[in-house]
């Protein structure tokens, strides 16, 4: 093969500063399935799924990490209203609206937890680097 068959296989580099497709689809999924977990009963393990989306998408892309908690919170009230939907005759699975308000507040924390945790892997990856050891 010639080198120019070779490049045109090749997929062209992303974008800096673009996120991978496949860490906001795991992110968005965790948000779904955040909703359908706390709309299911087990409230205490919807924040802790939310927070943890947050984390993923707030790592991989730390710039104005807000965004990603509107994300998250926005799917994971898609998939509260769509249950609310699909079980409208049982009244008893209707989730409260504390369950919304935490789910902001864990987004929140999560994606400014994943922004924090990834500058501080740069900052050491950048040490590491440079050699700038504190060994004794």
């Amino acid at each position: 093969m010639t080198p120019e068959v070779l490049e045109s296989t090749v997929a062209p580099p992303a974008a800096p500063g673009a996120v991978p497709r496949t860490v906001t689809l795991v992110g968005t999924g965790l948000a779904l399935v955040a909703g359908t977990v706390g709309f299911e009963g087990f409230g205490s393990l919807a924040p802790v799924l939310v927070a943890l989306a947050s984390v993923v998408l707030g790592f991989s892309h730390p710039r104005r990490a807000w965004r990603w908690a509107v994300l998250v919170v926005a799917c994971f009230a898609v998939a509260q209203l769509l249950l609310r939907v699909v079980h409208a005759d049982h009244e008893e699975r209707v989730p409260q609206p504390v369950d919304g308000n935490l789910a902001g507040l864990a987004a929140l924390v999560g994606a400014y937890l994943g922004a924090g945790l990834e500058r501080i892997v740069v900052r050491l990856e950048h040490e590491g680097l440079n050699g700038n050891t504190t060994e004794s």
